[in-house]
């Protein structure tokens, strides 16, 4: 698959494609390239919702295709499901037993993708600027991870822990770098 033109390719191929456990994942650009074409594709209103919902799922299996992340890349996979997740949700409806429509799900996949508890976070955003450049960065990667899911907090039921636990991170963002 490296060197063709992915956008040509049918969806049906690239979907093999993604599903052989003997491929190579070592190709980290042509992994991208999926990942794009099928996050843009997912989008096009013109397409059924069957499909957009395959050329998603296309999207996420492309990021987890990727070799194993520095933890910084850990971070921008995380931001890069979570709006494909997100949009997913928010396109398609949020489904309990769909992995990638679970808006309960989402959300404890980014909180667990923040690696810092609630408190540590919300105390470093009173007074950012005086944080190191990797400590601002480790913010900001949270940031751009929660970012996608203002709004979906709304399809997790009133009063349970997930939603108070969302509220509470989602009410970071405005004070994040």
């Amino acid at each position: 698959m490296k060197g063709e033109d992915i956008s040509a390719l049918p969806l049906e191929q690239l979907e093999a494609y993604a599903q052989r456990p003997d491929e190579p994942r070592r190709d980290d650009q042509t992994w991208e390239a999926v990942r794009e074409l099928a996050a843009t594709r997912m989008r096009l209103p013109g397409s059924g919702e069957s499909l957009r919902m395959r050329w998603a799922v296309l999207a996420l299996a492309a990021i987890s295709n990727k070799s194993a992340p520095s933890p910084d890349e850990a971070h921008k996979r995380a931001a890069d499901a979570a709006w494909i997740r997100a949009t997913m949700i928010r396109v398609f409806g949020p489904a309990a037993r769909d992995p990638h429509r679970d808006p309960e799900g989402l959300f404890r996949d980014v909180i667990e993708s923040a690696r810092a508890p609630y408190a540590d976070v919300s105390r470093m955003t009173t007074d950012w600027k005086t944080l190191s450049r990797p400590e601002i960065l480790h913010l900001r990667r949270i940031k751009n991870t929660l970012t996608p899911l203002i709004g979906l907090e709304d399809s997790i039921p009133a009063g349970t822990p997930t939603r108070r636990e969302a509220e509470l991170w989602l009410s970071l963002v405005p004070r994040l770098p």
